[in-house]
């Protein structure tokens, strides 16, 4: 029996941003109180995991975990695909969610920091 290669994948079906994109708010907005998911999952998604010699990470299941320079609780993942790159982070304290999405393999997502840093701008503002 022969291996056999798998077909090259098509842009036009593995990635449509403008027709996904609309649903990263509403999926993050799950992730900030109880409701589609328990409390407990939430919390569970979003507490770091150890190690095996017991050490902290700073990675929850599906989540990376940080505090922002508010302090705020801050949960992101980003990843890509054949044609696309995402960034998508969900700000626990502040309710805001963010989602930057690319058309681009590979895209430098350097602007999801910068955009956070003026949501966080803006919050301590008077």
């Amino acid at each position: 029996m022969q291996p056999a290669l798998a077909p090259t994948p098509s842009r036009a079906r593995s990635w449509r941003p403008t027709s996904r994109g609309s649903r990263w708010p509403s999926f993050g907005s799950a992730h900030l109180q109880p409701g589609y998911l328990k409390a407990a999952t939430l919390e569970l998604l979003f507490t770091p995991q150890h190690t095996t010699s017991g050490q902290a990470t700073e990675y929850g299941i599906g989540w990376f975990i940080a505090t922002d320079t508010l302090g705020h609780r801050y949960v992101f993942h980003g990843g890509g695909s054949v044609g696309g790159t995402t960034a998508f982070g969900v700000d626990r304290d502040s309710r805001v969610v963010f989602a930057l999405v690319t058309n681009l393999s590979d895209a430098r997502l350097d602007a999801a920091r910068e955009i956070q840093l003026v949501f966080d701008s803006t919050a301590t503002r008077p």
